[in-house]
């Protein structure tokens, strides 16, 4: 989660103020974080750079973290193949390998993530393709060009659209 956003977030269940532990960053980014809502006592987390302000959620029993990371699954039982990905030059790799990459170097080399991530891009979608998700940015800011207030965007991924907010 970007730093600079932690004083804007308050508990969406209540509205009162957040608790931060920190335990995890960089320069730029929350990496890892405990939060607990002052009021309500509601508990959220950060990991690996991204929030989670779900309310009522029980990490434990999701299934979703039930289940084995297959990609850091096989670089931990492969680590030839991560060493081979990481030592590749960039220009050789295809879109699937630049975004893997770029997931490696998160938190470590941000700025390399984003120029590897914006490679990965490039080379996996066509002209057509990138000109109509531009279309659908710009359709949302105008939407909220004469909006008052805060935007969160609960969905963001690699927090794109609020990157093109931002700007």
């Amino acid at each position: 989660m970007l730093k600079f956003l932690k004083p804007l977030m308050i508990c969406p269940q209540c509205k009162c103020e957040l608790l931060w532990t920190v335990t995890s960053e960089n320069v730029n980014h929350i990496i890892e974080a405990t939060i607990e809502c002052s009021s309500c006592n509601e508990k959220y987390f950060i990991e690996v750079s991204v929030a989670c302000f779900l309310i009522g959620y029980d990490k434990p029993n999701d299934n979703w973290q039930k289940g084995d990371d297959y990609l850091s699954k096989c670089f931990s039982e492969h680590p030839e193949i991560k060493d081979e990905l990481l030592d590749t030059p960039v220009d050789k790799l295809n879109a699937a390998d630049l975004y893997t990459r770029a997931s490696l170097s998160k938190g470590i080399n941000d700025e390399e993530a984003e120029i590897l991530e914006k490679l990965g891009y490039e080379k996996a979608y066509t002209e057509q393709y990138k000109n109509a998700i531009q279309s659908q940015f710009d359709y949302v800011i105008r939407q909220l060009t004469h909006k008052q207030g805060f935007v969160v965007d609960i969905a963001s991924g690699s927090c794109t659209l609020v990157d093109k907010l931002l700007e």
